[in-house]
């Protein structure tokens, strides 16, 4: 039903000006239709695969980066060199 468009003859219209105000309402409604189908098409692609490596982020402003996998002990270093804040072992 994506590509259906139905238009009003002029004569189930009654008049010219009624014709053209239909033309237009319906031209109004293909064009959102086909603006919401391409959104829901971009939406539906996947995004990018997240590493499985170490990856920075940002928690509040800062930008955080994971060493090692999760575990108690954490430590917390601010790397200078990257201007991140490093958790770890």
């Amino acid at each position: 039903m994506a590509n259906e468009r139905w238009y009003p003859n002029p004569s189930e219209s009654g008049s010219h000006d009624a014709w053209n105000i239909h033309t237009q309402i319906l031209n109004h409604v293909y064009a959102t239709q086909d603006r919401l189908d391409a959104l829901e098409k971009a939406q539906a692609k996947p995004s990018a695969a997240v590493p499985k490596s170490s990856s920075a982020a940002t928690i509040a402003g800062i930008n955080v980066k994971a060493t090692t996998p999760p575990q108690n002990g954490f430590t917390i270093r601010f790397n200078s060199a990257t201007g991140e804040f490093e958790f770890g072992v």
